[in-house]
């Protein structure tokens, strides 16, 4: 049997209740921002003071100078430092536009970058961010609304592709999204969908020229199963991949995702390929709320 491959993507957190997400090789260090909410566009939050600008700029200045002094044989995480202190001073600062040039910095060129807004925004404040960032080419900004012409709204709204509907379950719900043409990318979850109403989903989107890209940040099966999706349907785009784990959870399974050059590698062994090593899980039990 033929080995498959499909290109992956890899979520990292970043600013103003924002997710960014880029495909894989993204700079690890870039993946220590975590998010911070804001509930306006450019709006003050008490959490973005001056002192936090500050300490940040010296930061930048002080890896600025170190670098200039002692060249270090690992450009690509002297680079990836940096620009996490750029989007440092971006988020204390509140600018989406800083926020998005420093990821770009630290990614370099070759890596797309998309967005997730996520339920942040009403229509108005969706159509405003997408025409933001408009100059910045993301592959897609993710935005949820759980209105079929509003989305479709936003979208005739900005040449920003919009991708949507993680949050969406059965055919029949995502039947008026895709005959509205509301978005350039379904987001399936698989897992609350299940497989084969997934395909299902995949087969009425193709139908209206839509392409797939499944919802998966739930461990090593999820992908999986995830993968075996995008294995199944004409209309696949791209999957969604969480690198940054537990260092255990590759003792989890039999067999984790292989992933080579931003391709994950799907293998040809039986249901989805890897099976839970129980014991492993016994190993790290859920911890008790004290």
């Amino acid at each position: 049997m033929k080995t498959q491959r499909f290109g992956v993507f890899r979520a990292v957190t970043a600013a103003l209740g924002f997710g960014a997400c880029a495909t894989t090789g993204i700079p690890r260090d870039l993946a220590d921002a975590r998010t911070l909410r804001d509930e306006a566009f450019h709006g003050p939050a008490a959490v973005f003071e001056r002192p936090l600008v500050n300490t940040a700029e010296q930061s930048l200045r002080a890896a600025e100078e170190a670098a200039q002094k002692n060249p270090s044989s690992n450009e690509a995480l002297d680079t990836a430092y940096i620009a996490k202190r750029r989007m440092e001073i971006a988020v204390a600062r509140g600018n989406i536009h800083e926020v998005l040039e420093a990821f770009r910095d630290g990614a370099g060129p070759d890596v797309t970058l998309r967005m997730d807004l996520n339920f942040s925004q009403r229509t108005e404040g969706f159509i405003r961010i997408a025409k933001e960032v408009e100059k910045f080419n993301l592959t897609w900004l993710e935005c949820d609304i759980h209105d079929p012409d509003a989305l479709a709204l936003l979208r005739r709204s900005t040449s920003t592709p919009i991708a949507s509907l993680e949050t969406i379950h059965g055919l029949q719900a995502f039947k008026p999204y895709l005959a509205n043409y509301a978005c350039d990318v379904a987001i399936v979850d698989v897992q609350w969908n299940g497989m084969w109403e997934s395909v299902r989903i995949a087969s009425l989107a193709d139908a209206f020229e839509t392409d797939c890209a499944p919802h998966n940040f739930a461990g090593h099966m999820s992908s999986l199963i995830s993968a075996h999706f995008c294995a199944a349907i004409p209309n696949y785009r791209i999957m969604e991949y969480d690198v940054d784990e537990v260092p255990w959870r590759n003792d989890l399974f039999t067999h984790p995702p292989v992933i080579e050059n931003g391709q994950l590698v799907l293998s040809n062994r039986p249901g989805w390929g890897s099976d839970v090593v129980e014991e492993a899980v016994k190993a790290h039990p859920v911890k008790k709320k004290k």
